[in-house]
């Protein structure tokens, strides 16, 4: 299991610099490797694959925008395949260059190697050593470091031990701070004691998330509340002139709005679902298609609140979250929850401003919510059976079938020669 870990660096200004350097180098690179993959597209109506287009983008090193580390050489190459390849499978259109100033971050691909492009140090008695071991960064004494090629040693902020084995380094930029993100793989999951209990949850905009049994999180509205200082932020960059250091200044201002906002639902949405994992060991979730709820003829009022609601975050943090405590998730499918009765199964059609749920075949009286979550948790479990019966299904045939090494040999027929004929 891979795990990221997003600690804030304190560079100096000569160091910062350097960043900057790297970072529109790393700039002028993307664009090259897109210039490449344009010009044979034009021509052949195909692009070059990922490693031939690493190999392009290496040759071109003697340009002297290019005397930086491979691997971010590497790592643009990857970035410019990977935009490539969703345009081919139509889930996106072609890359486009980047200006000057949007490209945000860098990945040392290698980091795990060991070869000194990017590690962590200590600074003590005046010596800097290496940290190998990460597991106890806490108890560390000294100053810690990251080191970085063609930049130095920095000042990192390890706020927490990490596990696993280090897999890439990203810098990234955001607002004036600088952020080292370690990916470390083959984390241990942090199995959580069984509980027995299960689980539904029904999304809504007042209510963030209703369960099954009745308990409510409500949504703090982040968006909603801080909607006139974002507009006033909005309205004093419109007036600034472009290129004028008034507007960058103005421009910092509404990304560090922008950034309160997102940082806020992102700490609901954890606290959401670290009690789920907790509480539960079965939960059930509606599969939404957000993207499709946003197209339709709603009033822009309602896409706005379901923004502000952000339930694909909220539901990739409740998975990920599932996988690293070992417990169980499957989303069900929400078509007619609201409407279905849980008793009898009986379809009460309802408008969206009804609250209530009520029966008239069984008298069953519920909130609406409270209905569509328990429906959800039963589609959840039928769900979850079928799976598991197809899974062993499959394990039967594939251990039925015999291996190669005893699979019976076919008998091998000799062809006469012409002499015999």
């Amino acid at each position: 299991m891979y795990r990221p870990y997003e600690f804030l660096l304190y560079p100096t200004k000569e160091q910062e610099q350097k960043l900057l350097v790297i970072r529109e180098k790393c700039r002028l690179i993307y664009n090259e490797c897109i210039t490449t993959q344009r010009e044979i597209w034009e021509k052949e109506k195909k692009v070059l694959k990922k490693f031939d287009l690493m190999k392009s983008a290496r040759q071109k090193k003697t340009k002297p925008y290019m005397d930086i580390s491979r691997t971010l050489i590497s790592d643009m190459a990857l970035r410019v395949d990977g935009g490539y390849q969703k345009f081919l499978s139509k889930k996106g259109g072609k890359p486009h260059y980047k200006k000057k100033g949007r490209q945000n971050s860098f990945t040392f691909i290698d980091a795990g190697r060991n070869d000194g492009i990017a590690m962590v140090f200590q600074y003590e008695n005046g010596k800097c050593k290496s940290l190998k071991n990460t597991k106890n960064l806490s108890s560390v004494v000294g100053r810690k470091l990251l080191r970085i090629s063609g930049v130095g040693e920095i000042k990192i902020k390890l706020s927490q031990d990490m596990e696993g084995d280090l897999k890439t380094i990203t810098i990234k930029y955001k607002n004036k701070k600088w952020y080292a993100i370690f990916t470390r793989a083959n984390v241990e999951p942090d199995i959580l004691e069984k509980t027995g209990k299960e689980i539904g949850g029904d999304y809504g905009v007042s209510k963030l998330l209703t369960l099954s049994d009745g308990k409510v999180y409500e949504n703090d509205r982040p968006l909603h509340k801080a909607t006139f200082k974002l507009k006033n932020a909005q309205r004093d960059l419109s007036r600034k002139k472009k290129g004028s250091k008034r507007r960058e200044k103005a421009k910092l201002i509404l990304s560090k709005q922008h950034e309160k906002v997102a940082r806020i639902r992102k700490d609901q949405h954890n606290k959401i679902a670290n009690d789920l994992v907790k509480n539960y060991d079965f939960i059930g979730l509606e599969d939404l298609s957000v993207k499709k709820m946003l197209e339709n003829d709603a009033p822009k009022s309602l896409h706005k609140s379901i923004s502000d609601c952000g339930w694909r975050s909220l539901e990739n943090t409740i998975v990920n979250k599932a996988q690293e405590t070992g417990k169980t998730i499957v989303k069900a499918n929400p078509a007619h929850t609201s409407q279905d009765c849980f008793k009898c199964g009986n379809r009460v059609k309802k408008e969206l401003s009804e609250r209530i749920h009520n029966c008239k075949v069984c008298g069953y009286i519920e909130d609406r919510d409270i209905n569509a979550a328990k429906n959800i948790l039963k589609k959840a479990k039928k769900k979850y059976e079928e799976d598991t019966i197809k899974e062993q299904e499959k394990s039967l045939v594939a251990g039925a079938q015999p291996t190669s090494r005893f699979r019976k040999k076919k008998p091998i027929t000799v062809k006469p020669s012409l002499t015999e004929m």
